[in-house]
């Protein structure tokens, strides 16, 4: 796995303290490769390569905003999730309440629907991967678990 020094920090971006951020993070597995999409330059955080998912809006379960997410970002319609990991993570100026789901049930082929590059990499490429600090638990997982595959 990736040291410290490869996971990305984040900044406060104005969000308020207080609620956490309800986070919804697709895990697409495919035989020994998982999918990753790369953050647009510009955006916070950009170029750290991260999985595919997003925020939930007002009202959405943590399930529809990532069948939502996957769809905007990579075109994929997915059948039901099956939770993986969660983790809570506090950054400068909120905190993030992570659900990491995998979607092994899903129709459509990954494409990047918002111009954003996607690649589908191995545990060791996964491992050498510059992404966000929050991720570096589910990362350790996913490599046991591809591992015993």
């Amino acid at each position: 796995m990736a040291s410290d020094a490869t996971h990305a920090g984040m900044e406060h971006s104005g969000a308020a303290r207080g609620e956490p951020v309800r986070v919804a993070v697709g895990l697409l597995v495919e035989g020994p490769r998982i999918l990753v999409q790369r953050r647009r330059r510009g955006s916070h955080l950009e170029n750290v390569w991260e999985f595919p998912g997003g925020r939930t809006e007002k009202g959405e379960s943590i399930e529809n905003a990532l069948r939502r997410e996957l769809c905007e970002e990579i075109g994929v319609e997915i059948g039901r999730p099956i939770l993986f990991h969660r983790e809570s993570w506090t950054y400068p100026g909120r905190e993030v309440d992570l659900s990491f789901f995998i979607c092994a049930e899903r129709r459509g082929k990954p494409r990047p629907a918002e111009e954003q590059e996607i690649r589908w990499v191995t545990q060791d490429e996964l491992g050498a991967l510059e992404t966000p600090r929050a991720n570096a638990r589910v990362i350790a997982l996913l490599r046991e678990h591809l591992a015993s595959e």
